[in-house]
């Protein structure tokens, strides 16, 4: 198989999975039992295996497969570069550049993805719909885009990191908000 790839032994029967690199590095090592949640697709000339660790990641790719244009491997890749909840706030807020990220999905392409998922995700989750909310307003300044994302690569959730961010003053750089934003978050 490839790199993109899998082979999961069940019952004696190995199966090739197609799966994300993002999902490789996040699979155990050795012979530790794992659980992959599968989307099969069937085309005229094959039949496919997708495989995620959670129930969101298969969520997310079945959502962006139906979207006219995009296929599994552009979802796949999408999957790679953004975690599920990262998607949903970047079609939610219209963050065609967020949803560009990933390798192949470009301008065109994200702007379809937002304009043909935006309403049936908002109809699904009203609050990733206020997170979108939250994030767009942050989004405004890239100090504060900057400051956020810091504070998630350190290991704090988007949620956590914009409202903490939120609180920081206008004129602020990334470096002074993350700093705030730390002793707001150890305070608690």
């Amino acid at each position: 198989m490839s790199d993109a790839s899998v082979i999961l032994a069940c019952n004696g029967v190995g199966y090739g999975i197609n799966v994300s690199p993002a999902t490789i590095s996040r699979l155990p090592s050795g012979n530790e039992p794992v659980r992959l949640y599968t989307h099969m697709q069937v085309s005229e000339d094959a039949v496919s295996l997708y495989g995620f660790l959670t129930l969101e990641e298969l969520q997310t790719f079945g959502l962006l497969t139906k979207v006219s244009g995009v296929g599994a491997k552009t979802a796949l890749a999408l999957l790679a570069a953004l975690s599920p909840q990262r998607i949903m706030i970047a079609i939610l807020s219209d963050d065609s550049d967020e949803l560009s990220k990933a390798p192949g999905v470009g301008k065109k392409t994200a702007q379809r993805i937002s304009l043909e998922l935006r309403d049936r995700i908002k109809s699904r989750d009203e609050r990733l719909a206020a997170l979108a909310g939250a994030q767009q307003a942050i989004g405004a300044s890239a100090q504060r885009g900057d400051a956020a994302d810091a504070l998630v690569a350190l290991g704090y959730g988007r949620p956590e990191a914009v409202r903490a961010v939120a609180e920081a003053a206008d004129g602020m750089t990334a470096e002074q908000m993350i700093r705030l934003a730390l002793k707001k978050l150890s305070g608690r």
